[in-house]
């Protein structure tokens, strides 16, 4: 990228905008789309021209003053906190000093909620040499309801040269534009997950757990995850995007393959405005039942099976495969069989001794 020959030094904003295609190649065709980019780029050599006097004598333009660095105190910047803004201003000029210089930090409808912290929002510099740089510190405060997003700190100049001119030429003016990121905290309130039913070994058990957004900024990209001995989720869970304000329920349900007492974590992963990804983790103790096994009591068929007696020497009849069933009605026959036979015999004996 290259900039016109006459570019003041200072840091310069620089839009860009990029035109792409979306949906190439699909069935439903393509459209162009754009959007605009910004970056910013600090001139340090930047042009000073001369300028006609009323007079008609030619003479140097004032010097121009820059911002050369900047620094915040924080590495992030919240909002509803202040910070300090530490920056250094130099006099690009090699051949003039300049003098009587006020900082000031202006606002527009954008930046209206970051204001200076301790009530002014000029500072003086009494004067910079030719060449000199000098590092000074603002405070700055942030509305607890700024919008999470990218400003502009916009540092105007006005300050005076030392050689002789004309009243119309002797006051000159400069500003710079400081790009700033301010965040929202991520307030999330979570309820302890509730285990509903019991855990056995190889099956799954519902599991649940409510989160509100306390916050007010949304969270981005919300899933849900299990980590623990034997535990995996048998459906994934993806929310996606949780606005401030909101809720969401998460219903889960928990494969647990491995028996016994299991503490492990349930894990809600999600990013913030800047696509910072952040997690939360919640114990999860559960108690997993061992599943029945069949083979366990005996098997006839293995070498360690001891064939237990019945009464009689009889052989168990559940164990010969037929239905219970079957010997119960087998039995209630056999019984009343015999009831019949006892009721007959009482009646040809009573017969008998009517004849005789």
């Amino acid at each position: 990228m290259r900039f016109a020959d006459k570019v003041t030094a200072g840091i310069k904003k620089v839009d860009f905008t990029v035109t792409y295609e979306r949906g190439w190649g699909s069935a439903e065709g393509s459209s162009t789309e754009s959007c605009d980019v910004s970056l910013y780029v600090n001139v340090t050599k930047g042009y000073e021209g001369a300028s006609d006097t009323p007079g008609g004598e030619t003479t140097q333009t004032l010097p121009k003053l820059v911002v050369d660095s900047y620094s915040f105190s924080e590495e992030k910047i919240y909002a509803g906190e202040t910070f300090a803004l530490t920056f250094t201003v130099r006099n690009t000029s090699n051949e003039e000093d300049t003098k009587s210089i006020l900082v000031t930090m202006t606002n527009n409808a954008d930046t209206g909620k970051l204001t200076p912290a301790e009530g002014s929002n000029t500072l003086y510099i009494d004067k910079l040499a030719k060449g000199e740089s000098k590092t000074m510190t603002m405070s700055i405060a942030t509305a607890p309801d700024t919008e999470a997003k990218a400003y502009e700190i916009k540092l105007d100049f006005e300050y005076e040269g030392t050689k002789t001119r004309p009243a119309t030429l002797a006051k000159g003016e400069s500003s710079a534009s400081i790009p700033v990121t301010v965040m929202q905290k991520i307030r999330l309130k979570i309820d302890d997950p509730t285990i509903d039913g019991e855990a056995m070994e190889g099956e799954s058990v519902p599991v649940y757990f409510s989160l509100y957004n306390m916050g007010r900024s949304p969270i981005y990209n919300c899933m849900v995850t299990v980590e623990g001995d034997g535990l995996s989720l048998e459906d994934s869970f993806f929310q996606g995007t949780v606005a401030a304000g909101n809720s969401m329920r998460a219903d889960l349900s928990i494969i647990t393959a491995t028996p016994g007492q299991i503490d492990g974590e349930i894990v809600i992963s999600y990013e913030d405005s800047l696509e910072e990804k952040m997690e939360e983790r919640l114990p999860l103790s559960l108690y997993v039942t061992e599943a029945y096994n069949p083979d366990a009591n005996g098997d006839m068929d293995d070498p360690g099976y001891i064939d237990q007696p019945t009464i009689g020497g009889m052989d168990d009849p559940s164990s010969s495969g037929t239905p219970v069933w079957i010997w119960i009605a087998l039995g209630v026959v056999v019984a009343a069989a015999i009831v019949v036979a006892i009721i007959l015999l009482k009646k040809k004996r009573a017969k008998t001794l009517e004849d005789v």
